[in-house]
């Protein structure tokens, strides 16, 4: 039985380990550079986050952002890790969206407000649960 699941892996690869019920995902993101959407000025930005990933289902899980206290509701895919969470900010409709590449750690922070769209930007390690991916990203 083992070696019929084992040859089932060697015929069947998955480019990306699965995330889905295999535990919680936590991972450091380090920004790089932050975009203010209205001006299309970009500036270097400093500083890390943390995020942590907690699979509820075969594709869908929730994501909390360290410092941010509403949770994004989120999905795996081959590729990416997406989150969106809405919220208010001094009464008006707010929202943030994250992407995180599973193969290269890349992270893109979208938060939206009704003063503009800012756009973080960076890279993201594991600290600890499934590893996420490492192959080299195939765009």
């Amino acid at each position: 039985m083992l070696f019929a699941l084992a040859l089932a892996v060697l015929v069947f690869p998955t480019p990306v380990p699965a995330l889905a019920s295999t535990g919680l995902l936590i991972m450091k993101c380090e920004w790089q550079r932050s975009t203010d959407m209205q001006t299309h000025n970009t500036v270097n930005a400093f500083g890390s986050v943390e995020f942590r990933y907690d699979p509820i289902g075969d594709l869908i899980g929730t994501m909390m952002k360290e410092g941010f206290s509403h949770p994004f509701i989120a999905s795996t895919g081959g590729k990416l890790i997406e989150g969106r969470a809405q919220y208010e900010v001094d009464g008006a409709p707010a929202e943030q969206r994250v992407e995180i590449n599973r193969y290269t750690g890349a992270i893109t922070n979208f938060i939206m407000t009704s003063k503009g769209i800012v756009v973080l930007q960076g890279k993201c390690t594991r600290i600890s649960g499934p590893d996420f991916g490492t192959q080299p990203d195939a765009q």
